[in-house]
């Protein structure tokens, strides 16, 4: 009875899934929708609009400055000023920095997208696990129902005991089980992958083929790759250089600046005055606040290089690490391999010696289970392994790059 409640809800289940078949999506076009749909990525993408912003207004300093007026007193007179900066090599140094800013913020931008891939692809994949699953457990369970409906025409016969017969059933009942199981995992993932996405479209996956790996494993090489590719290796060289500039800059407001200034007054029913003058400011003493300024900037460019080195050694850390685990992988997908084919010969050596009668249902149906346990195993060390591709490609630069054609 319970196997029938489970054959009717499996049934409904799928009558269900009939009505909205899914979408094919494959790998790349789930990059696609995180990096045009994802609301994280939109939001993040605005903090270069802001940079960009800041930088055109550190421009104020550099370029001319024309300013026009009237004043209404006991006189009535108008006023127009063209202000020319001659010599500010603080405010050109600060320019700089500013629009080195700039690129800071486009680096981090590629860095929040590409851990965001990561997200995706990652999701994907364990999405992708839970459908290879459910077609595996979808296979079991038909196997497992074949060998229940051959015990119970050989329990009708005699040829077996009652407790064969109850062995076959409870596997038939696990399979469906396991089934049910999967086909929830699949939803539940998909609706994970969906919500990264930014989008609410039920998708059906397609499979992954892997990551081409680099042709030198050696960490000294991955190591070059990473400053290459790495869009944060990118931003903190970026932001050395900004913190210098800015120590710099701090340095030259003990300098004098020089400005020109040239205008005219214009008072009512009277004759037009030109005027100019060259402004040469000096600094004296300000109660230490550029002193103050230019031991702060000095700090953070030390900050900045310490940053640098130990994101360094994080990346050296982050390769080795990768690299462990992408060997682990293989050794345990070359094992788990190894066990289906001998839980395969297994269960044809037991189906062989029960049909010479030396071996019973009960050896067959527990030869079965191992061959099921192995080939679930097999196909989540596959995951594992593009998983730790994924990882490496991810430390070394985008997630993207080196991927093969999926689906």
């Amino acid at each position: 009875m319970f196997s029938i409640f489970l054959s009717s809800l499996l049934s409904l289940n799928l009558a269900i899934e009939a009505e909205a078949p899914p979408q094919s999506l494959t790998l790349s076009q789930a990059f696609d929708f995180a990096v045009t749909r994802s609301e994280r990525i939109l939001s993040a993408r605005e903090e270069i609009h802001v940079s960009k912003g800041l930088a055109k207004q550190s421009l104020q300093r550099l370029l001319p400055n024309l300013v026009g007026g009237s004043v209404i007193g006991e006189t009535i007179q108008w006023t127009g000023n063209l202000q020319i900066p001659l010599i500010d090599v603080s405010a050109g140094l600060s320019a700089v920095r500013a629009f080195q800013s700039v690129k800071v913020a486009e680096a981090s931008y590629e860095r929040q997208q590409e851990t965001m891939l990561l997200a995706v692809a990652e999701a994907y994949l364990q999405a992708f696990m839970h459908q290879k699953r459910l077609e595996l457990s979808a296979r079991q369970h038909e196997i497992s129902q074949k060998h229940y409906a051959a015990a119970q025409r050989k329990a009708d016969l005699q040829e077996i005991s009652k407790l064969d017969l109850k062995r076959a059933e409870l596997l038939v009942t696990k399979t469906q089980l396991d089934y049910a199981n999967h086909q929830a995992s699949v939803r539940t993932s998909r609706g994970a992958l969906a919500d990264l996405l930014g989008c609410n479209m039920q998708v059906e996956l397609s499979p992954v083929r892997g990551w081409e790996l680099p042709s030198s494993m050696k960490t000294d090489d991955l190591l070059e790759e990473a400053r290459i590719h790495r869009s944060d290796w990118k931003s903190v060289g970026i932001s050395v250089q900004a913190a210098w500039l800015n120590s710099q800059s701090s340095l030259w407001q003990f300098m004098p600046t020089l400005q020109f200034q040239t205008g005219f007054l214009a008072p009512l029913k009277q004759d037009m005055q030109w005027q100019w003058s060259l402004n040469v400011s000096l600094p004296l003493f300000d109660g230490y606040a550029r002193y103050g300024l230019a031991q702060t900037a000095r700090a953070k460019w030390r900050q900045e290089k310490q940053k640098k080195q130990l994101l360094e050694r994080g990346m050296a850390l982050q390769i080795a690490g990768a690299k462990v685990e992408l060997e682990r992988a293989k050794e345990v997908l070359s094992l788990q391999k190894n066990l289906v084919e001998i839980n395969e010969a297994a269960l044809n050596s037991a189906q062989n010696r029960y049909q010479l009668g030396q071996a019973t249902s009960l050896d067959l149906l527990d030869e079965q289970t191992r061959l099921f346990q192995a080939q679930k195993d097999e196909q989540e060390a596959q995951t594992k392994l593009l998983q730790s591709q994924l990882i490496l490609r991810y430390v070394l630069g985008d997630p993207r790059k080196g991927l093969l054609n999926d689906g």
